[in-house]
């Protein structure tokens, strides 16, 4: 039984569906008080790696989303996500998006 149940463990992280990586610089100086991705109808809270913030959410859907950005200072900031749709399905990896804010703006780099 010990088995059969880890060859269906490792059956299904292998078949998982890829991730969309989002990743923000917050800017030189800045200190963020956090993040969230809204695209989907759902949210995903950022994870900071580094001087950068990270999410990590699998698209199931075409369309657009955001990201909020909070600091410390209470001033918050709006990335626009353009269009996003469901991954290739023979691709083992999502898309890796890129933005920088720079002066209160937020642009996809």
């Amino acid at each position: 039984m010990r088995w059969s149940f880890l060859g269906l463990l490792l059956l299904v992280v292998g078949c998982s569906e890829p991730a969309d990586v989002f990743e923000v610089d917050p800017g030189e100086g800045a200190e963020p008080q956090g993040a969230t991705l809204q695209v989907c109808g759902t949210e995903t809270s950022f994870r900071k790696v580094g001087s950068h913030l990270v999410a990590r959410q699998v698209i199931n859907c075409e369309g657009s989303g955001n990201i909020r950005v909070k600091y410390l200072d209470g001033t918050t900031v709006n990335c626009p996500i353009g269009y996003v749709t469901t991954p290739d399905p023979f691709s083992k990896e999502g898309f890796h998006q890129n933005f920088k804010i720079e002066r209160g703006i937020c642009r996809n780099v």
